[in-house]
């Protein structure tokens, strides 16, 4: 059976660090993929992006038509709540201010309106959070970011040995002296566990900010940091950490695989350094590469929410339904069948995107692995590299962060040229070759598990 993906994109707290139209390219591009889709109540109420996906798409948006028919999943943080206005509720304290969690749109009453519209459906189940999910929390961010230790990191890292011990002494302040205050402060209030909202309050004090203050957005902890480049960097690297091990906490807890779409390996200390270390596993099984023509992002998302979810029902679900038995019997007679359903699946989807008379050229290529490999957990879900940097490599993380014997499943979608849409290429980071007229987004999805 499949896990769900976490989609970490919908966290306020990252949208900073997205390329535009981040949220809407990794919606569509799991919603065709993936098995199911679980949210954070949170970012249902945080987020700027959902807010104008929802409320500026008319009748009934993408999200919405997904939640109505169980492939997105809400988590909700109690096992009470029966609507989208019982979460808000509670995340709003019940009435005691001191206890809400910050970070709230102003448009979060309507927005919860709307989205209880589709929980009256008989089948809405929603994830429950566990209890325990705070303190996991700040056990990992102890156990990652206290520690004086400097994190190995891979060759793929652009700083030496010892830029990286320096950017780890520069961050001490905010992963050791800030947290520590966070923890206090989420004690005070919650009774344990950490909450991020006072991590970034404590990191606000530390940049100067006045005390009582709550930082709504990461936005204002980069907007305050002064103009000296090392600080700024350091302060980047470890908002994102941060906001990483947030996002693996909670899929973890959900029993999801983690999306991660800043996660760029050229990060000076990426997750895979930071994470706590587990025996490796061996991989064995073939490994498999499959090509199929699929348009650009932008023209899928012209379909109406009711067609892409048709098509992925018609055909998306074959081609999962053959990828997940070929993952757990490699035969000659299983991959015939992941490979022409995969095919067909795609020429659905073309033939579906050319009735809304939008055209485009773009190359989906898929890397599978049976059972038999160790998944790389931590790295599924949509990773989009902005622009028209290509930076990812297969395999992207060392052994170590084999999760059991399960398979993956990456896929990565280049867009070749477009008619009647835009790509936006981004310039390249220092020392990245840009690939000219070639705009490449990352998705790797549908881990199987035995």
């Amino acid at each position: 059976m499949s896990n769900p993906v976490y989609l970490s994109v919908a966290d306020r707290q990252i949208e900073s660090f997205l390329s535009p139209g981040g949220f809407e390219r990794s919606l569509v591009l799991n919603v065709l993929f993936q098995s199911s889709i679980v949210l954070p109540d949170i970012f249902f109420f945080i987020s700027g992006e959902v807010e104008r996906h929802v409320l500026d798409s008319g009748p009934q948006s993408l999200l919405e038509a997904c939640i109505e028919r169980n492939i997105v999943r809400p988590a909700f943080r109690d096992g009470t709540c029966s609507s989208f206005l019982d979460a808000l509720n509670i995340i709003k304290g019940n009435g005691n201010s001191t206890r809400a969690i910050q970070g709230v749109r102003e448009s979060a009453e309507e927005l919860a309106r709307r989205l209880s519209r589709v929980t009256e459906n008989p089948s809405f189940k929603p994830f429950v959070w566990p209890r325990e999910i705070g303190e996991d929390f700040a056990k990992l961010i102890q156990t990652c970011l206290t520690t004086d230790s400097v994190p190995e990191v891979g060759s793929e890292c652009q700083l030496s040995p010892r830029n990286v011990k320096l950017l780890w002494q520069r961050t001490a302040k905010w992963r050791k002296d800030c947290v520590e205050e966070a923890l206090s402060k989420t004690k005070q209030i919650a009774g344990k566990g950490l909450r991020r909202g006072e991590l970034m309050n404590a990191i606000g004090r530390s940049l100067g900010i006045r005390s009582g203050h709550k930082v709504q957005d990461i936005r204002e902890l980069r907007s305050v940091v002064g103009v000296d480049y090392h600080e700024r960097f350091a302060l980047n690297c470890f908002l994102n950490w941060m906001c990483q091990l947030y996002h693996w906490n909670q899929a973890s807890a959900f029993g999801a695989t983690v999306s991660l779409p800043t996660y760029d390996e050229t990060t000076p200390i990426g997750l895979s350094a930071i994470l706590p270390q587990s025996p490796p596993s061996s991989a064995g099984g073939k490994v498999i590469t499959v090509q199929v023509s699929i348009p650009p992002t932008d023209v899928i998302a012209r379909l109406r929410p009711n067609e892409l979810i048709a098509i992925r029902s018609d055909l998306g679900s074959g081609y999962l339904a053959a990828l997940g038995e070929w993952q757990r019997e490699p035969t000659e007679e299983n991959e015939a069948k992941v490979r022409s359903s995969l095919a067909a699946y795609a020429e659905g989807i073309r033939k579906e995107s050319s009735k809304r008379n939008a055209e485009g050229e773009g190359l989906l290529e898929a890397v599978l692995a049976p059972g038999k490999h160790p998944a790389r957990k931590v790295m599924t879900g949509l990773f989009v590299v902005g622009g028209a940097v290509a930076t990812m490599k297969w395999p992207w993380m060392p052994p170590f962060l084999a999760l059991g014997p399960v398979g993956y499943a990456l896929y990565r979608w280049h867009c070749i040229k477009t008619e009647n849409s835009q790509v936006e290429l981004r310039s390249a980071p220092a020392g990245v070759k840009r690939q000219a007229e070639v705009n490449v987004e990352d998705l790797s999805v549908a881990s199987q598990g035995e």
